[in-house]
């Protein structure tokens, strides 16, 4: 077994990361690697960065173009990559060292084109473990949409994809949130998918820049397009999924709209937009939402967002 990977890391100021997640890719136990190193315009001196990991190993190319966002530069990895098989890691993140071994070897075994694993969260003072994964082994594509949105797993980041998939499909230009507007397209073309229980990708919380860490803005409503956009293309194409595609849009909604709602007045639009949806949805019969849910989507459809912001914070204390 000799398949390229083609690694894609775009880099936009994450000069104080960047180190630890290069490392954490030239020294994986599958050597036959390409690592694009895709600069979208650092001004914080990453770009000269980029440039001395060039010089330290013949297998990392790196490219240097004007900023245009998250999607753009992988959309530009994608056009250069040559390996058979892609793989994306965010330029603060990093990867444990058989990531892409065990991911390959498992899609070569079970001759399918996407590899999935669990991935690590990176706090401050701690990590999590996201258990998704626990036994090996290998699902068709819509078991492969079912384990997304059973565990809320739409990253790009802790798979491998065959590049094939990718074809006419590209990342979301100017958008945020671009993987829930992408990946599930992809595996939906997929003839299957592998899943590890390996702990391969670690997901760092600790970047203060984040997106993860704004204040809701309007850009935040990127997020509802893809979703309603999902939503709508399952119950086309995949009806048998419905009561777990609303759960998926349920929970995904009420996060939105705590997150707008100490904002309501000044997004009064979008708020009221987000309620109405999420009333369409019939969450009291639906059995895949715990009765814990079920509490929360009732207090925000009643404006109780105070008390699931409450609650978040609670839960998140005990973690």
């Amino acid at each position: 077994m000799n398949k390229l990977i083609s690694i894609i890391v775009p880099v936009y100021n994450t000069r104080q990361y960047l180190d630890k997640c290069v490392e954490s890719i030239v020294k994986q136990t599958y050597d036959n690697i390409e690592v694009l190193l895709i600069d979208d315009g650092s001004t914080d001196g990453s770009d000269k960065l980029c440039d001395k990991w060039l010089k330290k190993d013949n297998r990392i190319k790196v490219y240097h173009k004007r900023n245009g966002g998250l999607s753009d530069a992988r959309n530009f990895g994608l056009e250069h990559a040559t390996g058979e098989y892609i793989g994306f890691v965010d330029s603060d993140d990093w990867v444990d060292r058989k990531m892409y071994e065990v991911l390959l070897n498992g899609c070569e075994r079970h001759n399918v084109d996407v590899g999935c694993c669990n991935r690590i969260r990176v706090f401050a003072r701690s990590t999590k473990k996201e258990v998704a994964i626990k036994e090996n082994g290998c699902v068709d594509k819509t078991d492969a949409l079912v384990f997304l949105l059973e565990h809320f797993d739409p990253s790009a980041c802790n798979k491998i994809f065959k590049k094939k998939l990718f074809s006419g499909i590209q990342f979301p230009y100017g958008k945020l949130y671009e993987d829930i507007g992408t990946v599930p397209y992809v595996i939906s073309r997929a003839n299957g998918m592998y899943l590890d229980s390996i702990f391969g990708y670690y997901y760092n919380l600790t970047n203060e820049k984040s997106i993860v860490h704004e204040k809701f803005n309007i850009r935040k409503m990127d997020y509802y397009e893809h979703l309603k956009k999902l939503h709508g293309y399952l119950a086309k194409e995949y009806p048998e999924l419905g009561a777990l595609s609303d759960y998926y849009y349920a929970l995904s909604l009420t996060a939105i709209i705590t997150d707008v709602y100490t904002q309501r007045k000044k997004y009064s639009k979008e708020y009221k937009l987000l309620i109405d949806e999420l009333q369409g949805i019939g969450y009291i019969k639906n059995e895949f939402i715990p009765k814990s849910k079920k509490i929360m989507i009732f207090l925000d459809l009643h404006y109780f967002g105070w008390v699931v912001n409450m609650l978040k914070k609670i839960t998140r204390g005990h973690k």
